[in-house]
């Protein structure tokens, strides 16, 4: 008696891909006032507790920009994970068996032999 059997295996690649990517999530608008405050006068005291030393800088545009009256943009950004995962079956494997199936009678002698053996504790 000849019994066959066969198997198909599929062979899948898949592939994972991780990434962030920034995305704006608001859009702030500052508007940035200069006020003028006007200061106190000095408090004169008897005696001076600290040392106090004057430095002259030169004013420029440059350094005055910092104080000018505007808007300011800021946008903040967060980062979202991105992830995908595809699978490709990129081919198949079949496999076939066959198996010849026999009963046979097996006839012979059979011989027994006593051993006598100790447990050592």
């Amino acid at each position: 008696m000849i019994i066959s059997s066969s198997i198909l295996i599929i062979i899948i690649i898949s592939s994972l891909l991780i990434f962030g990517v920034f995305l704006c999530i608001e859009l702030f608008l500052l508007h940035k006032k200069i006020f003028s405050i006007p200061l106190p006068p000095p408090i004169e005291a008897s005696e001076p507790s600290h040392h106090s030393y004057i430095i002259h800088l030169e004013t420029s545009a440059v350094n005055l920009k910092t104080f000018k009256e505007g808007k300011v943009e800021i946008k903040e950004y967060t980062e979202a994970p991105v992830v995908s995962k595809e699978a490709f079956v990129t081919g198949e494997v079949s496999l076939e068996k066959e198996i010849d199936k026999a009963d046979k009678t097996v006839e012979g002698t059979v011989r027994k032999t006593e051993i006598d053996t100790e447990n050592f504790y």
